[in-house]
């Protein structure tokens, strides 16, 4: 399909197709005046502070997690059985 697309745009005539390329140049220079990615530069105490909390979230949240379905649920089932 895509070939098909391209043949039938070279089948345009040669300003339409100039005017095409101009246009794209033209959104293509505006998103790019835009859209830049600015360089970000972090401390490396926020690194280490990110790195950590991103650490005991994905270890401490677990574990807290199988500690009160370790130790907290069979007290709270004991107490139905009785």
């Amino acid at each position: 399909m895509a070939s098909a697309d391209v043949q039938a745009e070279n089948l345009l005539p040669l300003p339409s197709r100039t005017a095409k390329l101009a246009f794209a140049m033209a959104q293509n220079k505006d998103y790019l005046a835009y859209h830049k990615v600015d360089p970000v530069t972090v401390p490396l105490g926020e690194k280490v502070f990110m790195a950590a909390a991103t650490g005991l979230i994905l270890v401490g949240l677990p574990l807290a997690l199988a500690a009160i379905f370790h130790f907290v649920l069979p007290l709270i089932g004991k107490g139905w059985v009785n």
